[in-house]
């Protein structure tokens, strides 16, 4: 028992960084996640899609011009700003979202969010002390207007 202690020991000193299981070799990794301006726009796109045509919607219904979609949108759901479909009882593959009241509240500007959750094992371990806006999260770089104009 005393191995497994150390080991588990071991993981946990190791998370921050990233450490290799001495039981069964996985990488084991606690990750900051931000909802930073690539999530903010999947999150927009996803709400205007949601607006027009109530559904689930893959992530890369949402690609930009450039091809680009977000790979941290399966995170927003730790938020509870969307909803994931359930691959298996939909006989789908993953990767299908719905915005939630709150998701549509906050890319509407109605409410802010923490900033980051700090992961590790697809649980959140601990929630950024500061709230950010759909327009602090898009930064400088990004006119929120101009991504709600309809189309």
């Amino acid at each position: 028992m005393q191995l497994l202690e150390d080991a588990r020991r071991h993981v946990r000193e190791g998370l921050d960084k990233g450490v290799t299981c001495p039981c069964c070799g996985q990488l084991a990794k606690r990750y900051r996640r931000w909802i930073h301006a690539e999530v903010a726009i999947f999150l927009i796109k996803l709400v205007k899609a949601y607006r027009k045509d109530p559904r689930y919607y893959h992530a890369k219904e949402l690609i930009d011009a450039k091809g680009k979609h977000s790979t941290d949108a399966s995170y927003t759901q730790h938020w509870g700003l969307v909803t994931k479909a359930n691959a298996e009882a939909d006989g789908r593959k993953g990767g299908f979202y719905k915005p939630t009241q709150r998701g549509i509240d906050f890319v509407l500007g109605r409410i802010a969010v923490p900033a980051h959750a700090v992961i590790y094992d697809n649980r959140v371990e601990e929630w950024a002390t500061n709230n950010v806006s759909i327009r602090d999260s898009l930064g400088k770089k990004f006119k929120y207007e101009e991504l709600m104009v309809e189309s």
